[in-house]
C-alpha cells in the first residue's frame, strides 16, 4: 500500500478543518518559533545518479571485479598446465651444436735446465713435441701444438608411447657413428596404457576442478551482488516511506498550529506532533546514511573508480519478485535434488577428488612392482653395432612406496566420506530453503493484510479526529503503525525474492539463471 493515498486523505480532512476556522486563523503565524518545521540537514551524496537494473549490475561485476579477474587469470595457467601434461606423448626434439677451443700442455714439455759440467761443453736439447688434444666425436683442427679447435653437432629425438615404450634417436652428422637408436620397453613396472595415461587423466581432472572453482567463485560473487542490490533498494524504499510520513507530520503540525491559534485544539497536541516530527527527522537521517552505505557496498563489488548513487526502480524489483513467485509454484523437491547433484560445483569437485585418488593409487601400486625392461641399442656409421639386454631391478628397504599406497587408499576413503556428508548437507539445505520459501509466501499474505488493516485503522482515526472525538497523538500513532506495516511488507517480499536466489546458489544454477 502506497503512503501517497494516505497522505491525500489526511490532507483533505485537515484542509476541511482548516477551512472551517475563521479567516484570521488562515492568516495567522504559528504560536511560537518552536512549532516551525525543522528543515532536514543535507547529507553529502554522490554527484551522479544512475539507474541500473540487476542484470546490468551483474554484468559490470563480472567484467570489472578484480577477484573474478584473478580467478580467470588462474584458469589461463591451469589450461596451460593441462596442455603440458597432455604433451607427454608428443615427440620431442633436442638439437645442439658445440663449438669450442681446447688448450693444454703435456707434463714435462718445457725445455729442461742443463747444468754445466767442468770440462764438458753443454749440448742443445731438441724441444719435446706436445701431442694433439682431441675430445668428443666432432671434428678437430689443431692450430698449434697446444691449442685445438673442435666442433660437434647433435640432434636427439625422444618419444614415449602410451604403453610405456621409449624411443630415442640420436644423430651426430660429424661423428663416425652418425645415427644411434635406443629402445626401452617396460614389461612390468611402467607397462600399459592404464599406468602411463593416469597422470594425463589426473591433469584433466585438475583442470576440470579449476573450472568448477571459477564457477563457484562467480556464483558466490553474483549472489553477493544480488544481496547488495536488494539492500540498496530496501534502504531506498525505507527513505521514501520515511520522507512521505515525515511530510505528512509536517503538514499536520502546520494545520494543528492553526487550529490551536483558533482555539479549536489544545496546545498539548502540538507537543505530541513536534516530538513525532523530531523522531521522524532523526530516523530519516539514519535511513539516508544507511542508503549511502548500501550504495558503497554495491560500488565496491562493481570495482568502479566512479562515485555515483545507483537508483533502483520499483518496477524492476516488482518484476523480479513476480518471477520468483511464479517460479515457486513449480518447485519439485526430487527434481531440484537431481539438479543440485548435476550442477553444484562443490559436489562435482568431491566426485573428482575420488577419481583423482583412484588414478594416483594406480601409479603408487605400479611403483611397487619389479622393474623388468627390454632394452636395445643400434648404432650406424662406418660400422654398425646392435645390442639387446633384459634388465631386472628392484629397490629394497624403501618404505616410501608402501606409504604412498596407503596414503592414496586413505584418501579415497576420506573423499568418499566427504561426498556422502555433502550429499546429506545438500538435502538438508534444500529442504530448509523450500520450507523458508513456503513460510515467506504465507508471510507475504499476512503482511498484505496487516497493511490493509493499518490503512483502515488510520482512516477511522482520522475520521474520529475530524469529529473531535480523539487527539492528534492517536492519528500519529496510526500513521507510524501503517509505516511499519508497509516496511514489513516490503521486507517480506524482498526476503522471498532473496530466498529464491539462495535456492539457485544451493542448486548451483546461479550462472544459468543470470
Amino acid at each position: 500500500m502506497d503512503l501517497t493515498k494516505i497522505k491525500f486523505s489526511s490532507v483533505m480532512f485537515l484542509i476541511l478543518i482548516a477551512l472551517s476556522t475563521s479567516p484570521v486563523v488562515a492568516q495567522s503565524e504559528p504560536v511560537s518559533p518552536a512549532v516551525k518545521p525543522t528543515p532536514t540537514p543535507a547529507i553529502a551524496s554522490p554527484q551522479k545518479l544512475v539507474t541500473l537494473t540487476l542484470s546490468e549490475v551483474i554484468q559490470i561485476v563480472r567484467q570489472s571485479n578484480r577477484e573474478l579477474k584473478n580467478a580467470q587469470l588462474d584458469r589461463i595457467v591451469q589450461q596451460q598446465e593441462l596442455v603440458e601434461a597432455e604433451s607427454v606423448f608428443n615427440p620431442r626434439f633436442i638439437p645442439s651444436v658445440r663449438v669450442g677451443v681446447t688448450r693444454g700442455a703435456a707434463i714435462g714439455a718445457t725445455t729442461p735446465r742443463l747444468l754445466p759440467v767442468v770440462g764438458v761443453t753443454p749440448r742443445s736439447t731438441a724441444p719435446v713435441s706436445v701431442p694433439s688434444l682431441v675430445t668428443g666425436n666432432g671434428r678437430t683442427v689443431t692450430l698449434n701444438e697446444q691449442t685445438v679447435f673442435n666442433t660437434d653437432a647433435q640432434v636427439q629425438a625422444q618419444l614415449l608411447t602410451r604403453i610405456g615404450t621409449i624411443f630415442q634417436v640420436t644423430g651426430e652428422p660429424l661423428s663416425d657413428f652418425p645415427l644411434s637408436v635406443t629402445i626401452s620397453q617396460p614389461l612390468l613396472r611402467g607397462f600399459g596404457r592404464t599406468v602411463n595415461e593416469a597422470p594425463v587423466k589426473v591433469a584433466r581432472l585438475a583442470n576440470t576442478k579449476g573450472e568448477l572453482t571459477l564457477r563457484q567463485t562467480q556464483i558466490n560473487k553474483i549472489t553477493e551482488t544480488i544481496t547488495a542490490y536488494r539492500e540498496l533498494y530496501e534502504q531506498q524504499e525505507t527513505v521514501r516511506i520515511q520522507e512521505t510520513a515525515l511530510a505528512n507530520r509536517r503538514y499536520q503540525l502546520q494545520v494543528t498550529t492553526a487550529l490551536v491559534k483558533a482555539g479549536r485544539r489544545a496546545r498539548a497536541d502540538l507537543v505530541d506532533i513536534e516530538q513525532s516530527l523530531a523522531e521522524g527527522e532523526r530516523q530519516l537521517l539514519r535511513d539516508r546514511n544507511q542508503l549511502l552505505l548500501a550504495n558503497s557496498v554495491l560500488l565496491r563489488l562493481m570495482d568502479t573508480p566512479d562515485t555515483y548513487l545507483i537508483r533502483v526502480t520499483p518496477d524492476s524489483i516488482a518484476t523480479l519478485i513476480q518471477a520468483a513467485i511464479a517460479r515457486s509454484q513449480t518447485l519439485d523437491r526430487d527434481q531440484l535434488l537431481q539438479t543440485a547433484y548435476q550442477s553444484r560445483p562443490d559436489y562435482l569437485q568431491a566426485k573428482l577428488d575420488i577419481e583423482t585418488e583412484q588414478l594416483n593409487l594406480i601409479g603408487a601400486q605400479d611403483q611397487q612392482r619389479w622393474g623388468l625392461d627390454l632394452q636395445s641399442n643400434t648404432t650406424v656409421g662406418t660400422t654398425s653395432q646392435t645390442s639387446a639386454s633384459l634388465v631386472l631391478s628392484r629397490e629394497f628397504g624403501n618404505v616410501n612406496r608402501r606409504t604412498d599406497v596407503q596414503r592414496r587408499q586413505v584418501g579415497i576413503q576420506k573423499n568418499t566420506n566427504r561426498l556422502q556428508q555433502l550429499t546429506l548437507t545438500i538435502q538438508t539445505e534444500l529442504d530448509n530453503q523450500l520450507q523458508t520459501i513456503l513460510a515467506l509466501q504465507q508471510q507475504i499474505t499476512a503482511a498484505q493484510q496487516a497493511s490493509q488493516l493499518a490503512q483502515q485503522q488510520l482512516a477511522i482515526v482520522q475520521e474520529r479526529f475530524k469529529r473531535g472525538k480523539t487527539i492528534i497523538f492517536e492519528v500519529t500513532q496510526k500513521e507510524e503503525t501503517l509505516t511499519q506495516a508497509l516496511n514489513s511488507e516490503l521486507h517480506t517480499r524482498l526476503d522471498f525474492w532473496i530466498a529464491v536466489t539462495q535456492l539457485d546458489r544451493i542448486l548451483g544454477t546461479t550462472l544459468s539463471a543470470w
